[in-house]
């Protein structure tokens, strides 16, 4: 949409919908950062109100902005006069919302943010929003109890809310009369085990229980929650592989993502994923696991992606054997590493990414540096690398895409065979811009991202700017440069 055409349309807007409501507040067209919907929004956040202004008109606005005041009661029919699709009464001291709070927002309001307040369940003023999809209780500190159906009459909702709070109790059908949630949020509230009233959420697709206190998986821990996509439990105090039941995961047949990042497990816990069979993805990352043996991994018949960062695994033999037909993509971040495991690598047949970040290998990469490997995508990101050699990835596939970004590169000389390398990032490197580096864009093989850091001239300029490739045309005229090269995987 051509910046006219915007223009146009926001005149329309304004022109077509009164202000329902008096100053302080302002009305404004914006753009939704995420869906780049043009809105109108009545904007009366952080102007210290203590009372839902008055709403006249009845006028249909897309969002409410009421969030930063001090209002703690949200009386009944407060948003009589006006029709909205969203509300933001968040950081407000908020206590109270009366039952018929939101009279006449029944049928149309769909996002509610209510984080950063003073609320406690029930909240009357919920339970007729029968359209209600997102739902955001966010930091109520005195909420601590989820009492049953406090949510009931929500047939809508599909995003639930309710991290940081110092919830302890959870009472027999808490989340009865949510047949559409798909989304719950129980990050970081002082949970030491997962509530058994979860059981009646069978839509549910994504759960997060990150930063608690839970200290055991027992047997069919998820039971009932078998459309379960996502499960997240990092950080959490499971300290020793025994403290997760083998039959904990029991029932999430449809599970794609599990999250133990900083679970200081210590070894992996045996038969736990066996019933995992589509699992895609697994994050072990900083869990103390010494070894990883045949038979870890059993069940993972889906396994693509594996995150075994910031452990000091001892590679060995066999260790990836249960999922070498599947695993494709690898993070051995801060491993210690100071060559890469190349013989235990290459039993993984279907691998193409390697992640070995902010490991301690040469400053200086040497010959042949992953021979024997065929992936075509490689991560050398926060070593301090000073120099490469052209010799240096010989034996991968091409293109290969390789990521150097947060070193200390200067030079890209390396880049000799100029169909070897399909993207390259050395972005935070102190790259020196000359005609060699103005040769490789030109081949049109190469995509390079980065930025200059010398000559003079150069710097701050991205090696893909227009700028960057009109002084450089200038500055290399006399220089041979290449034109578009053929290559054959092109």
């Amino acid at each position: 949409m051509t910046p006219s055409v915007v223009l146009l349309a926001v005149m329309a807007i304004s022109s077509s919908i009164a202000c329902p409501v008096q100053p302080p507040c302002q009305c404004k067209n914006q753009t939704d950062p995420y869906t780049l919907k043009l809105e109108y929004i009545v904007d009366c956040s952080s102007l210290g109100l203590t009372l839902v202004p008055k709403f006249t008109g009845g006028e249909t606005v897309d969002k409410i902005l009421l969030n930063g005041n001090r209002i703690v009661k949200v009386s009944n029919g407060s948003f009589t006069g006006v029709t909205t699709g969203a509300i933001d009464l968040s950081s407000n001291g908020l206590q109270i919302i009366a039952a018929g709070a939101f009279k006449g927002l029944e049928k149309s309001l769909t996002d509610l943010q209510l984080s950063t307040n003073n609320l406690i369940l029930p909240i009357p003023g919920l339970l007729r929003l029968t359209a209600l999809k997102t739902l955001n209780l966010d930091y109520n500190l005195n909420m601590r109890t989820i009492y049953t159906k406090s949510f009931y009459g929500l047939t809508s909702l599909t995003k639930l809310v309710l991290s940081r709070n110092f919830i302890n109790r959870f009472e027999h059908g808490a989340f009865e009369g949510l047949p559409a949630l798909t989304e719950l949020s129980l990050f970081a509230c002082d949970l030491q085990e997962i509530p058994s009233a979860l059981s009646s959420l069978t839509n549910l697709q994504t759960l997060k229980f990150d930063l608690n206190f839970i200290t055991k998986l027992p047997a069919n821990a998820f039971r009932g929650l078998s459309n379960l996509k996502y499960l997240e439990l990092s950080r959490n105090a499971l300290t020793s592989p025994d403290q997760i039941d083998a039959d904990a995961f029991k029932g999430l047949d449809n599970l794609e993502k599990l999250n133990l990042f900083y679970d200081k497990l210590g070894n992996v816990p045996k038969h736990a994923f066996s019933y995992l069979k589509n699992l895609e993805y697994l994050d072990l990352s900083y869990t103390n696991i010494a070894q990883i043996v045949s038979g870890d991994l059993a069940g993972l018949n889906s396994l693509t992606q594996l995150d075994i960062s910031g452990n000091s695994v001892h590679f060995q033999p066999g260790m990836f054997s249960d999922v070498s037909k599947t695993l494709n993509y690898i993070l051995i971040r801060s491993n210690g590493l100071t060559a890469l495991p190349i013989p235990v690598l290459q039993e993984v047949k279907s691998l193409q990414w390697i992640d070995a970040a902010l490991s301690d290998f040469p400053k200086d990469l040497p010959a042949n540096f992953a021979s024997g490997l065929s992936i075509n995508r490689l991560s050398l990101m926060w070593m301090n690398l000073t120099s490469i050699r052209p010799d240096t990835f010989n034996g991968l596939a091409s293109p290969l895409h390789l990521d150097l970004d947060s070193n200390a590169l200067r030079s890209l000389d390396f880049v000799t065979d100029l169909c070897q390398f399909g993207y390259i990032s050395v972005s935070e490197n102190p790259i020196v811009c000359d005609c060699h580096v103005y040769n490789i864009t030109q081949a049109q093989t190469t995509t390079l991202d980065g930025t200059c850091a010398s000559p003079p001239a150069y710097k701050g300029l991205g090696i893909r700017s227009d700028e960057f490739q009109r002084k450089a045309k200038e500055d290399c005229k006399n220089q041979h440069i290449v034109g578009p090269v053929k290559c054959p995987w092109k």
